[in-house]
């Protein structure tokens, strides 16, 4: 996995943070109280999202047949939400998410079974309940012994609220995924971004056209 240098945001020009506030009031936030609600309207901006942004703006992935259903081509090369370009050489299987939102988007693709990790704060679905907790959500708060023991192949974290533990973890040589869409559209990429990368490039496209 190689993480290509940081890159700074705050030259881009600011947007409305989409991803703190959607209609209707509702706030999304790393807290206790997160619930359902994250991906209720997480799922419901994809619906509206997938019948206006073309296949032609989503990452160029390359898609390989593998007995009869689609697979995604590595290495694989994503940029995230801090502009790191980061290249896997294989799909994650051990996944740590040290957010509740993350969690959620995680479960809302079918992808559950790869977390291994998550923070004692992510309490939806249900079956994030069962999984080993890593602490709290911020850097004061999540113990790294409990990562470095469950020995993850990707951690899923937020845009800014862990940028200080971001070079810990590279050190550590555990690859990390930031997630922190600022627009509708980085919403729907994002979310397709991390089934790609797990390996089924059609999980976000299957939980859209089912509601």
């Amino acid at each position: 996995m190689k993480n290509h240098p940081h890159q700074s945001k705050t030259n881009k020009r600011r947007r409305v943070r989409c991803a703190d506030r959607l209609p209707g009031n509702v706030e999304l936030h790393s807290g206790p109280h997160s619930g359902p609600y994250i991906v209720k309207y997480l799922l419901l901006l994809c619906v509206f999202l997938s019948g206006c942004i073309a296949e032609s703006n989503l990452p160029d992935v390359q898609v390989v047949s593998d007995g009869g259903e689609q697979t995604v081509g590595f290495p694989l090369t994503l940029t995230d939400a801090h502009d790191r370009k980061v290249t896997f050489s294989t799909s994650p299987t051990r996944v740590i998410s040290v957010a509740p939102k993350n969690t959620e988007l995680v479960y809302a693709l079918g992808l559950g079974g790869r977390l291994v990790g998550t923070t004692t704060f992510c309490n939806y679905p249900a079956a994030a309940l069962d999984l080993p907790k890593i602490g709290g959500v911020t850097s004061q708060t999540i113990d790294q012994e409990k990562i470095v023991a469950l020995n993850p192949d990707l951690i899923l974290c937020s845009n800014l609220m862990h940028e200080s533990l971001m070079f810990t973890w590279e050190e550590l040589q555990i690859p990390v995924l930031v997630l922190g869409a600022e627009s509708l559209e980085e919403m729907y990429r994002e979310m397709e971004m991390v089934a790609r990368l797990l390996n089924d490039r059609e999980a976000a496209t299957k939980v859209i056209s089912s509601l």
